[in-house]
């Protein structure tokens, strides 16, 4: 596969009739820097914890703790977990 992606990259644009290979190395050289921050992909919810401490989000109930019981809380809700923002 990576052989055929060379060749690919040797032909020319169909529009612009340059390798495929320097158009690509122009737009790698245009690019802006990846941010020195990391991207925390996550869905932001605020919920009020019931009585037991638990906040209910999209039909899932999360244990926050006991000492949450009424509070207000910010919930993030990830691919894989649900969590305070300040851990």
């Amino acid at each position: 596969m990576l052989s055929r992606c060379d060749r690919i990259a040797e032909d020319p644009h169909y529009r612009k009739g340059e390798p495929v290979r320097d158009l690509f190395a122009r737009d790698r050289e245009a690019m802006a820097p990846m941010p020195g921050t990391r991207f925390d992909a996550c869905r932001w919810e605020v919920r009020k914890a019931d009585g037991e401490g638990c906040v209910s989000v999209d039909s899932h109930r999360y244990l926050a703790g006991p000492s949450w019981r009424g509070w207000t809380l910010d919930v993030g809700l990830r691919a894989f977990d649900a969590g305070d923002p300040h851990p």
